[in-house]
């Protein structure tokens, strides 16, 4: 396995890391790929701390960690994460998909109860046979329903998603059994270089323009949330129905609460899901190795 870590580095401060590198510019800003391993690596943490406690500002915009494996290493992997990068908006509850929160966390506002069917916008969801709304509502499309229940699988069940006027092609997936803990060695920061705060005031302009200020909270002291971005693997706590599963997810909510963006579920599968993705050609998904402690 092979990691890299991507910065977007802003054009007014590149000129401040050290040259010649790797770094592309893609008309807007500099893109950076690099291994931890890298000197470039801990001089941009260094920069964005200093842009940070100086200036209240941030030297890169985005920062992240992919992975790529081997064929071996995925073929062999008894437990994967999967996970998609087509996102697309707006949410459910912009186009009227309703959640009582009455039911959530009243620290974080995990787990609201969804009180009717996902309804999200026509012509929204990217040509894909999986994809997620930038709130974590992921979505499913009719053809890998079918071969979910065709092949058997155990974990989850489908229910349709509706636009404004009428039924879509796609299912939100509905899970029936307890969820997996995250376990040590996992990784979870604010990002690549920082540990993620308990909560943070934040800003934001909601749909009619107006300035919401919000005390963010990241982190559960009754467990409902991962406490920051995922940057490594996922390790799960071994349980007696790990391998009786197609499809599962963490009893840990990855993200937050803020405006209409909620906290989301983080699905685990089987080889022989992953195995169904790929030679089925399914379009959309993503798996890294997941490990069981």
């Amino acid at each position: 396995m092979k990691e890299l870590f991507e910065f977007r580095i802003f054009k007014d401060n590149y000129h401040l890391l050290s040259q010649p590198n790797r770094a592309v510019f893609n008309g807007a800003i500099w893109v950076l790929k690099i291994t931890e391993e890298d000197p470039l690596f801990q001089e941009i943490g260094r920069l964005n701390e200093h842009f940070k406690k100086k200036l209240n500002d941030l030297f890169y915009g985005i920062g992240f960690c992919s992975r790529s494996y081997t064929k071996r290493e995925l073929d062999s992997a008894d437990l994967l994460h999967l996970f998609t990068k087509k996102q697309f908006q707006p949410v459910g509850e912009e186009c009227g998909t309703i959640y009582n929160d009455s039911v959530a966390c009243e620290i974080c506002g995990a787990y609201p109860e969804q009180t009717g069917p996902l309804v999200l916008k026509r012509k929204s969801i990217p040509k894909s046979d999986v994809a997620s709304t930038i709130a974590g509502e992921m979505v499913f499309s009719e053809k890998f329903v079918d071969l979910f229940k065709k092949r058997n699988f155990k974990g989850a069940n489908f229910e349709p998603v509706f636009f404004e006027d009428g039924r879509s092609d796609f299912y939100q997936m509905k899970f029936l059994t307890p969820a997996f803990s995250v376990a040590k060695p996992t990784k979870v920061g604010l990002d690549v270089f920082n540990d993620m705060p308990d909560y943070e005031d934040r800003s934001w302009f909601d749909q009619l323009g107006r300035e919401i200020t919000e005390r963010v909270q990241f982190k559960c002291p009754k467990g409902h949330l991962l406490g920051g971005n995922l940057i490594s693997e996922l390790y799960v706590d071994r349980c007696i129905d790990i391998f009786d599963l197609d499809i599962a997810t963490t009893k840990q909510l990855a993200g937050t609460r803020m405006g209409v963006i909620r906290p989301s579920e983080i699905f685990l599968c089987s080889q022989s899901l992953r195995r169904m993705v790929v030679d089925e050609k399914l379009l959309g998904f993503s798996f890294d190795v997941a490990h069981i402690k």
